[in-house]
């Protein structure tokens, strides 16, 4: 298991420039899953057009030395470029620009109707004999027997065996799911159930993913910023701590509400800064001209010490002497984002490590070097 932490992230300018900016640390440690958005206004051609510029941007920023996932779940079965499926030419291109792209698919219940979107993914993995990644929903797993039909279907279409398999167990948003499940104890024991359930297969990576970054939070400017526990970090660790389950690997949805959706029209954007220590999430909010202000107040927060030294926490702080720009609402994401990647890619490995569920031999230098940007 290389990658220790793997980021469900939208695949827009901000997130993408965020992985650009990671150390190689960062980059060796992660294996982040792009998810693409779909857009019902567009053209076959300017889907095309949009698929492209994603491939071509993740290649020069990401870089070609280290897997990634992509991921099509909010496309409709039907959805086409001009030149056929947009799985296959996402994969076709990434494939001429060398960057070895990973492809992640699901059950007919999470993706359907129908079981055609299967067939490209099976196609894209018997050219590239990357595998893929199996991402199953929280409905899919509270219930291991729920788990290990949906793999089957799964696995009965795409012909990929459990050894280029990765798993990922995506509970999405804590405020998704029943008031009556979302308490730790309950949450470790599905979480525990569902990898239990999966001793004996021999899966590449298993992935625990839940995220509890809120739908919205409050205006703080001014006052003290919202603190949030994360509490898939505890559910984690205690699957990492029982001896009887197989390792997994750390998964969440970064500084973006797992659910949220794309505005339709003009938006104007608070401005908004989301730290992210190993526990907690701390937010900062206000008005669109505020975010000189919140930079100030995040160099003063006591948590910044519990924080990666790295390429978005640099940012930040050049913000508050004027020695870079303010930004807008993508360049907020993507240092928000590269932060809390940083940050949670260290945690992850020190946890593994101290757990002796990793060896030191398998892991990279810890210096958090920034890393010049690759953008053209």
């Amino acid at each position: 298991m290389a990658a220790v932490y793997v980021p469900i992230l939208r695949a827009k300018p901000g997130e993408i420039e965020a992985l650009g900016r990671l150390s190689p640390f960062a980059k060796a440690n992660s294996q982040p899953i792009l998810d693409i958005s779909w857009v019902d206004t567009e053209t076959a051609t300017q889907l095309q057009e949009r698929l492209t510029d994603i491939a071509v941007k993740v290649s020069e920023g990401w870089g070609t030395a280290n897997p990634i996932y992509f991921d099509f779940s909010l496309f409709p079965p039907q959805a086409e470029v001009v030149a056929g499926s947009p799985v296959e030419f996402l994969f076709r291109t990434a494939r001429q620009l060398h960057l070895p792209a990973v492809p992640v698919t699901g059950p007919p219940a999470d993706r359907g109707p129908g079981v055609d979107y299967l067939g490209p993914i099976r196609k894209v993995a018997q050219t590239d004999r990357r595998g893929v990644a199996i991402r199953v929903s929280y409905d899919d797993f509270r219930d291991p027997q729920d788990l290990l039909s949906a793999i089957a279907t799964v696995q009965s279409h795409i012909e990929v065996p459990d050894l280029q398999t990765d798993l990922i167990l995506d509970g999405k948003s804590l405020d998704g799911m029943p008031e009556d499940e979302r308490a730790l104890d309950t949450l470790v024991e599905i979480f525990s159930e569902a990898v239990g359930a999966l001793d004996g297969r021999s899966f590449r990576r298993i992935v625990a993913c839940l995220s509890s970054f809120p739908e919205k939070s409050p205006r703080t400017i001014g006052g003290a910023p919202v603190r949030i526990v994360r509490l898939e970090g505890s559910i984690w660790r205690s699957l990492v701590h029982n001896r009887s389950l197989q390792t997994t690997a750390l998964g969440d949805y970064g500084v973006v509400f797992s659910r949220e959706t794309d505005p339709v029209g003009p938006v104007i954007a608070p401005s908004k800064v989301r730290l992210s220590t190993p526990t907690m999430h701390v937010l900062f909010k206000g008005r669109p001209e505020d975010y000189f202000e919140l930079a100030r107040e995040v160099m003063q927060a006591s948590e910044l010490n519990e924080v990666a030294d790295c390429w978005g926490t640099h940012s930040i702080r050049d913000c508050t002497v004027g020695a870079g720009g303010l930004g807008n609402a993508t360049t907020w994401v993507a240092r928000d984002t590269n932060t809390h990647i940083e940050t949670t890619a260290r945690t992850a490995q020190n946890i593994l490590l101290r757990a002796k569920r990793l060896e030191e031999t398998e892991t990279v230098p810890t210096d958090p070097w920034l890393q010049t940007f690759l953008f053209k």
